[in-house]
């Protein structure tokens, strides 16, 4: 099973059971969604860094780093689309 599709089903149980509200900013709803995909583990390898330069869940460093180049690039990558969006991102 590709790492999409193990995310994809908690995605959409993310987005129906929290709507997100306009407000937010993008960097909110950004930590929204990656909260909700990984609340359940422990990120000892894995960093995203986030087009503002934040890091999430933390500064540690880690063994990879996830860039999100512009605040609707996770949204690509994990909605339809998503193959290309990997793709336009190596």
């Amino acid at each position: 099973m590709s790492v999409l599709e193990h995310l994809r089903p908690k995605l959409g149980r993310l987005l129906s059971e929290k709507p997100f509200v306009r407000r937010d900013s993008p960097e909110h709803v950004t930590h929204q969604i990656l909260e909700g995909l990984f609340q359940d583990r422990t990120l000892r390898n894995l960093n995203v860094r986030l087009w503002d330069g934040t890091m999430w869940p933390d500064a540690t460093a880690r063994a990879a780093t996830l860039v999100l180049n512009r605040p609707s690039a996770l949204r690509e990558m994990l909605m339809g689309g998503a193959r290309r969006a990997w793709a336009r991102r190596t």
